[in-house]
């Protein structure tokens, strides 16, 4: 599990932090991954996340998320059969 931000480093250290996050955060600064997941905004991101699997296959994605609930919908999701790996 990975997540993306916009914000550099020491930003996303205490957002991570904040909420306890079990997962990694990459600095998108230059915002080209935020383009290329169709999440950049005029001067924000959406708050999206991308279930991808091990070929690179999306397989889930949810628009709207609460950083304090959200890890473990996401491990859920992992735990259902049709993710079996």
């Amino acid at each position: 599990m990975v997540g993306a931000s916009l914000d550099g480093r020491e930003d996303q250290a205490a957002f991570a932090a904040r909420y306890d996050l079990p997962f990694a955060i990459l600095s998108d600064t230059d915002r080209s991954l935020a383009r290329a997941y169709g999440v950049l905004g005029p001067g924000f991101t959406s708050r999206v996340t991308f279930l991808i699997d091990e070929s690179g296959i999306v397989r889930r994605i949810w628009k709207r998320v609460s950083p304090s609930s959200h890890a473990a919908e996401v491990v859920e999701a992992l735990r259902e059969p049709s993710r079996a790996r």
